[in-house]
């Protein structure tokens, strides 16, 4: 019934292919109209062409009409669906019915259960057999019992004795003695022709065999694939055949071979036939002929018609030409013999071989040669060769016989050649080769073998070195004329002596050519060589050739003359010369090869190939090969070139004697013995060194070893540095060129380049061919000047080994300079001296340095332990180790091309961070340009090298939150090196630190956004930080202050000189625009994001001639009034806090009399070399007075007067005409111009001298207008108002307190942990300031809810809402903000004290907490502005944070900034936007984590963020609609689906929970879900 699957539509076409039918129908239609139109009339064509156009046209209108309809027939499909249906079911109820009539009338009608059989069921079951079948069945069905097996057996035996009988009576071929009797039949069998099986049928004679089987043997091995060559019908004819000869023939068996032994004689033959057209077509072509073919009788082939017929025409024969005197190879049937095989007849008869003692490669029985009566040459002859059936193959008869006729023929070859060439030869068997020698002694690839082609029987000649055209010339030879073979063997020879030179120098640095593109005189030396010659170019001395000449008169004995050419590049048109081409070799030499370009001529007959003058540009545009004009030609001499450096330093007769000696002591001659096992044999090796021609390498060694050095010693005397020429060094070891002076070093003293020039011993240049080919330049120096100090080991007492720069010889110092030389010529040679001078520039200029330092290495005392170490120095580089362990090394060294020394730094042994001075590592390489002091350098690094260290602990990384834009990441601290001694820190953009590294251990450190010149002013792009100077004064040592107290006042802000000198001298303050704000243009929120490895904005500091240390404004005289930073009591100017030497102490060590007035604030010592154990005068000096404006009291500014302070109040800036410098330093702005003021802006006068110096403007609103009370340290603390003037005044800090400053840290109070977020002091009290300045400009802006509350406490934010009054301040540690909660007079019933403090405690280490984001800080406001009943519940969930319940499954942290990886990330929010939105609603994030579950190792516990949605309206708290992601990530699903598990809890809580009135949902539902909620993994 129902439920079926309705059928479609019966007697329906598809639309498409009706479509189809009716386009190949009109398209067959027109196909027919095109064939038939052209054969009837025009009017016939119009009308058939209109009645096709119209029956077309009705055909496609039908069409379109149901293409239409189809478009529309929905509705039709529908109903006939319907109405298929409705018969269908109609049809299955007529179908049921008449099924069941069927069944009831007709199949059920007869079916009725028959009678039981009973007895035959009896007998099966008790006897179990079936004894009662009918007779009938049983005598049709059942057969009789076959005979037994013995019965069998004896009737076979008997069988077998009849028939041997049979046969030993009548009569037996002797050809089928083959037999086996066995299984009542006799079996024949002769090998591959036939196997047939015999029976009788009885024992009386009379009675015929019986042919039982017949089988074929003959097979073709070659095309057979084992396949029967006779198809089974033929054998079943044979097969009756025989059967009816056995019937009515006496002697059967006999006439039984006959016919089968003739029908397989036949198949034979017919098998070779095939064979033969198969080779003829496939592999001989015309070469092989069939003469004739008799079926079953003969088969006759002939081969080498080629050379029949030449043979036919030098014999002269007349024109009649008979087939038969070609050669001929017959396989007939032998008639005369008894058992006519087949035998095989040749023409020529083959003469009697000797015979060969060798191996048979021929898988055929090897044919019988019978000897036969003398007869004719032209005469048929037999030869009884019979061919063996057992494996036919025409194509190996062909062969053995091709190689006796080739052995016969260069048998005849031989000794015709013999005679004519006066020479032994000899033949090779298999195949029969003939070698002829062609040079003495000569190797296997020397013999020129001539073979006989085995389809044509041309004889061949083949040499491995020879070209084609060669041999096709010796071929002619040979085959036709003999006479002219001397010739050619003559120019094969030359070719082979050629091709030895180029097996001897194959593995020199040669390249070998038989012809050269030179263009010469008429009257040039080389025209009058010899013909035979090979160019030897030399590719280390480009335009040198060793030219090798043949000479011809002694061949084969071939003697050799040796040439040096010189050649240049020469253009294609010389003026001059005839470009005429020619080839040496064509021609014996005449006049006409005067005036040519030199090919060179090839011995073997090259073709010079050249091209003429009238069209030979064209041709050497494409060809692009350059032309040489030979320049000279030296015949070399080779007995001295062999027994020049590289000959054996023993003399034949030494030689002679020491052989003597070998062979008294071992009894055999011990080379000649090594010689054998090497070589196989003595034979072999006399050949070889026979062959061996040492004078060419010895010629080409020399001139390779030589002529680079020549080069290089006419370069040096261009350039005016004398020598000595090429020498040999020691006994023949090699080629050198000694120095006698050296390259000029200008802007080097003269002492220095004296000293250095007595030092050096020796300057030797030298080629390195080997391997890399290089020049190697060694200089020699008596002693280092620098002397080597002790290593010591980290953490031992006892000197290491000595460092790999000083060498194991104290006497004497090696240097060495390699250059690459692959190319050796005058250019190179340039090339590398130059780079040569370079280097020799940059080891003096090292040594200057090196010189020096070791000067003031000699006058410090002894007494004084060094802080350095030398690591190594070898003349190229200087390597210092320094710091407390000797853990940092500095590399110094000159680069030429920058024409200035730079520095490499690194780390010495297991570090676990880089060199901390990679951070001023361009500003260390500017200040040693500048000075070139070494003393100075390590000065500098040691008085830098632990504030660096403490400075790199400093978090630098980027990251997103900490800012509001939320897309742009943010540098938490950003390290700007402002000199090698100065850093600036930004923190976050906002605020900005300047240190001063000083000597002694100490540093200073300032507020950076102050200007240095007024402090009333403000660094474009800075924010004043408050409290620094309260925070940084936890952090002094009480020892460097010396009992100071530091008091301060308003009124009198530090003198702009005291922090200008400070930055010029200790930051060596830069003359171009400041980084921060060649910055603010293009990016107010980046700040300060600098790379301290390679920051493009760091500045190239270079001091000003006229810069020095100011300690007091230089113009000031006995009686004048001292600095107004004097009225500081207590407070060190900044003037004193400067390193190197200042200009209180003359470099002399006196005082002139106009700077012999002390700062009254000087307590820090200056630091100087002495504190490395250096005695030396201040390095300073050279820089800071280097025009003696020390003496006569100079300016800043060269050429500028400082007014005295008498006629100038020191109020903004120092009146000193000049450039700004606000443009060195940046812009100096009030605070109220960059908008830091949270409060209107106040008018600000920045003129020296206003009222606004006295009364200082505001940075921070009414909170920096009082003194704050947070902070307890009574002595330290600035007294009010002046906290902002304080920041800008340096504060001096030990090193130790800089590390604690900046090491990671846990807050005060607080022991280590596993939760504690690792955060500096320093970070701390910045993120602190920061949030806190966040959160006064944020009150305003969160909503009605938030009220800002003014107060006269400086640093404290206060606010309000309708209930609760909040107060924020720095703690007393400065390191953290704390808040005070306190409700209204008239709220005060709603609070407990329990909620207030849990708010505190929430602010404290929830938001203001690192790491420190302003969008916690948001969120958090945003709660705090909820109604007071939401309120309520909020306090309660960070109760569950604050103070978590262990007996609940889930433990609360509450996300205060939207969480990544969440569905709400993907569109609504972005990462570390704030967590919180309050409107109607309240949206915010908790993130549960399950508790109380035993985890598996390497596992964490079950996470899952839910975003909670609450509606104020209908107090209902339920989980945020995520939006719907199709290509999802497999986490946010899993995300996704416990979020789910969630939903469905929180609405059932909301479903099936009755809350009291006015009680809020929030709280309540989170408890639950931490309380029952249960995620399966």
């Amino acid at each position: 019934g129902g439920g079926g699957i309705h059928q479609p539509r019966q007697n329906t076409v598809p639309l498409a292919m009706l479509v189809e039918f009716i386009v190949q129908k009109t398209y067959h239609e027109l196909t027919v109209l095109a064939e038939l139109l052209p054969r009837k009339t025009d009017m016939e064509r119009k009308i058939e062409v209109v009645q096709f156009a119209h029956q077309t046209r009705q055909q496609f209108i039908r069409l379109l009409s149901l293409v239409k309809w189809a478009n529309n027939a929905s509705k039709v499909d529908k109903c006939e669906l319907i109405t298929s249906y409705l018969d269908q079911q109609g049809k299955l109820f007529v179908d049921t019915a008449d099924s069941l009539y069927r069944m009831t009338h007709e199949v059920l009608s007869m079916a009725r259960l028959p009678n039981f059989v009973i007895p035959t069921a009896v007998d099966v079951l008790t006897t179990g057999t079936y004894p009662r079948l009918p007779r009938c069945i049983r005598d049709k069905i059942i057969q009789d019992d076959p005979i037994t097996p013995p019965e069998k057996a004896q009737t076979l035996r008997r069988l077998n004795q009849i028939i041997l009988y049979r046969l030993v009576s009548s009569k037996l071929p002797q050809h089928l003695s083959n037999l086996t009797i066995g299984n009542g039949r006799v079996t024949f069998r002769v090998d591959d022709e036939f196997e047939v099986s015999l029976t009788l049928m009885g024992d009386d004679p009379s009675i015929p065999w019986r042919l039982l089987s017949l089988k074929i043997l003959v097979n073709d091995p070659e095309n057979s694939d084992g396949k029967s060559l006779v198809h089974s019908l033929q054998v079943q004819y044979m097969h009756e055949l025989l059967q009816s000869r056995l019937f009515h023939n006496e002697d059967s068996l006999i006439d039984l071979y006959n016919c089968l032994h003739s029908f397989c004689q036949s198949l034979q033959l017919a098998v070779l036939h095939s064979q033969t057209e198969r080779l003829i077509k496939y592999r001989w072509n015309e070469q092989v002929n069939i003469e004739m073919y008799s079926v079953g009788k003969c088969l006759t082939l002939s081969y080498w018609r080629e050379r029949g017929l030449n043979e036919q025409k030098r014999a002269q024969l007349k024109p009649g030409f008979s087939e038969q005197s070609l050669y001929t190879m017959c396989i007939s049937v032998d008639e005369s013999n008894q058992g006519k095989p087949l035998q095989i007849s040749h023409t020529p008869t083959l003469p009697p071989q000797p015979p060969v003692s060798r191996t048979p490669t021929l898988s055929l029985q090897t044919p019988l040669l019978h000897p036969s009566t003398p007869s004719q040459t032209n005469t048929r002859t037999h030869v009884d060769l019979f061919v063996k059936s057992d494996n036919l193959s025409i194509e190996k008869l062909l062969a053995k016989t091709v190689e006796l006729r080739s052995r016969t023929c260069l048998q005849h070859v031989k000794q015709k050649l013999e005679n004519l060439l006066n020479q032994t030869m000899s033949i090779v068997d298999e195949p029969p080769v003939l070698k002829l020698a062609l040079l003495d002694s000569p190797s296997p690839s020397e013999y020129l073998m001539i073979s006989v082609n085995i389809q044509t029987g041309i004889l061949i000649p083949s040499l491995i070195h020879s070209d084609s055209c060669t041999l096709l010339e010796i071929e002619q030879c040979i085959n036709k004329e003999l006479a002219s073979l001397p010739h050619q063997l003559n120019r094969l020879r030359a070719r082979l002596c050629i091709l030895r030179c180029h097996q001897y120098v194959r593995l020199l640095p040669v390249s070998c050519s038989e012809s050269l593109p030179l263009v010469k005189t008429n009257n040039h030396p080389l025209c009058r060589l010899g013909r035979y010659r090979l160019y030897l170019g030399l590719k280390r001395c480009p335009g040198f050739y060793v030219v090798v000449e043949l000479i011809e008169d002694l061949l084969p004995s071939v003697h050799y003359n040796y040439y040096l050419l010189r050649v240049r590049r020469s253009s294609f048109s010389v003026e001059g010369l005839d470009l005429t081409a020619t080839s040496a070799a064509d021609g014996d030499g005449d006049s006409n090869a005067t005036n040519t370009m030199m090919s060179g001529g090839g011995g073997a007959g090259g073709g010079g190939g050249g091209v003429t003058t009238g069209s030979g540009g064209s041709a050497l545009s494409q060809n692009a090969q350059p032309f040489y004009t030979p320049l000279c030609l030296f015949k070399l001499n080779p007995y001295s070139c062999s027994h020049g450096p590289f000959v054996k330093l023993l003399d034949h007769q030494e030689e002679v004697k020491l052989e003597s000696k070998r062979k008294r002591i071992f009894g055999f001659d011990s080379k000649s013995a090594k010689r054998l096992k090497l070589d196989g044999g003595a034979g072999e090796s006399q050949e070889r060194e026979q062959r061996y021609n040492s004078e060419l390498i010895h010629v080409v060694s020399m001139c390779v070893a030589r002529i680079p050095l020549v080069i290089l010693h006419d370069e040096l005397c261009k350039i005016g540095i004398a020598n000595q020429g090429v020498q040999v060094e020691g006994k023949g070891g090699g080629f050198c060129v000694k120095l006698l002076t050296l390259p000029p070093t200008p802007g080097i003293p003269a002492d220095i380049v004296k000293q250095l020039n007595t030092n050096l011993l020796q300057c030797v240049f030298r080629l390195h061919s080997k391997g890399n080919k290089a020049l190697v330049v060694q200089l020699i120096f008596s002693e280092s000047p620098l002397k080597p100090t002790p290593v010591y080991l980290p953490g031992s007492l006892t000197p290491g080994p000595h460092t790999p720069g000083h060498g194991h010889n104290p006497g004497q110092q090696k240097v060495y300079f390699s250059y690459d030389a692959q190319c050796v010529d005058s250019q190179c040679f340039n090339r590398l001296l130059k780079m040569f001078i370079n280097d020799w520039l940059a080891l003096v200029h090292l040594y200057k340095c090196v010189s020096q330092f070791n000067k003031y290495i000699s006058e410090s005392p002894a007494h004084l332990q060094p802080s350095y170490e030398v690591q190594s120095y070898n003349m190229k580089q200087l390597v210092l180790l320094y710091g407390v362990n000797r853990n940092s090394s500095v590399c110094i060294q000159w680069n030429t091309p920058q024409q200035r020394f730079i520095l490499s730094l690194a780390t010495v042994g297991c570090s676990s961070s880089s060199n901390c001075h990679s951070i001023v590592h361009q500003q260390l390489v500017n200040d040693f340009n500048t000075h070139y002091s070494i003393a100075h350098l390590l000065q500098v690094l040691t008085d830098t090298q632990s504030p660096l260290q403490a400075i790199c602990k400093l978090p630098t990384m980027s990251s997103l939150g900490h800012s509001q834009k939320l897309t742009t990441p943010m540098q938490n601290f950003s390290i700007i090196p402002w000199s090698a001694t100065h850093i600036r820190i930004a923190f976050r953009n906002i605020h900005c630190l300047d240190i001063y590294c000083q000597g002694k251990n100490v540093v200073a450190v300032r507020d950076g956004a102050y200007s240095v010149f007024d402090s009333s002013k403000i660094v474009e792009g800075c924010t004043p930080t408050q409290h620094l100077k309260a925070f940084l004064n936890m952090f002094v040592d009480d020892t460097l202050t010396s009992g100071r107290q530091l008091t301060a006042d308003d009124d009198n802000p530090p003198s702009p000189i005291g922090v200008d000198s400070l930055d010029s001298l200790m930051g060596q303050a830069p003359t171009g625009p400041s980084p921060i704000k060649s910055q603010t243009h293009s990016s107010q929120s980046s700040g300060y994001h600098h790379n301290p490895a390679s920051n493009p904005a760091t500045p190239q500091f270079i001091p000003s001639p006229g810069a020095m240390y100011l300690g007091s404004p230089p113009s000031l005289q006995g009686g004048v009034n001292p600095s107004p930073s004097s009225v500081m009591i207590g407070t060190p100017s900044p003037a004193t806090l400067l390193t190197q030497g200042s200009p209180s102490t003359n470099v002399g060590g006196s005082q002139p009399p106009q700077l012999a007035v002390a700062s009254p604030g000087s307590f820090v010592p200056a630091p100087s070399p002495g504190s490395l154990g250096i005695h030396m005068p201040s390095p300073a000096a050279p820089f800071i007075s280097p025009q003696g404006a020390l003496e006569s009291g100079g300016s800043p500014y060269p050429g500028l007067t400082m007014p005295s302070p008498q006629k100038q109040t020191w109020g903004g800036s120092p009146a000193v005409p000049g450039p700004s410098p606000v443009s060195r330093l940046g812009a100096a702005m009030s605070p109220a111009a960059i908008g830091l003021s949270p409060l209107p802006s106040q008018s600000v006068t920045q003129s020296p001298g206003s009222a606004g110096l006295q009364n200082p403007p505001s940075v921070g609103g009414p909170l920096s207008n009082s003194s704050s009370t947070s902070s307890t340290s009574t002595n330290r603390m600035l007294p009010q108002g002046s906290q902002r003037w304080a920041a800008s005044i340096p504060t001096v800090l030990s090193h130790d307190a800089l590390h604690s400053m900046f090491t990671p840290s846990p807050p005060p109070g607080i022991q280590g942990g596993v939760g504690i977020y690792p955060c500096a002091p320093m970070e701390r009290f910045l993120g602190a300031v920061t949030m806190r300045r966040h959160l006064y400009r944020l009150v305003p802006k969160v909503g009605e809810n938030l009220i800002s509350v003014p107060t006269n406490e400086s640093g404290v934010v206060q606010f309000k809402t309708d209930s609760l009054q909040y107060r924020v301040m720095l703690s007393n540690t400065l390191q953290s903000l704390t808040m005070k909660v306190s409700s209204l007079p008239e709220t005060a019933d709603r609070w407990s004290s329990e909620e207030l403090q849990i708010i505190e405690s929430f602010f404290v280490n929830r938001v203001a907490c690192p790491p420190y984001k302003v969008n916690c800080l948001t969120a958090f406001c945003r709660l705090l502005s909820a109604p007071t009943l939401l309120l309520k519940d909020i306090i309660q969930i960070m109760r569950l944070e604050i103070i978590p319940d262990r007996n609940m499954k889930w433990m609360l942290n509450w996300c205060l900034t939207v969480p990544p990886g969440t569905p709400f990330t993907m569109n609504i929010a972005l990462p570390s936007a704030p967590g919180v939105l309050i409107k109607n609603k309240l949206l915010f994030f908790i993130q549960l984590t399950r508790i109380g579950v035993t985890l598996s190792p390497n596992s964490e516990p079950q996470t899952v963020i839910v975003p909670i949605l609450y509606d104020m309206q209908t107090n209902i708290t339920q989980v945020a609609e995520n939006p719907k992601y199709p290509n999802a990530p497999q986490q946010m699903t899993t995300t996704s689906t416990a979020t789910s598990i969630v939903s469905n809890m929180l609405k059932h809580f909301a479903e099936f929970t009755q809350l009291q009135p006015g009680e809020c949902s929030v709280y309540q539902s989170i408890r639950d879900l931490m309380t029952n909620l249960v995620i399966p993994h």
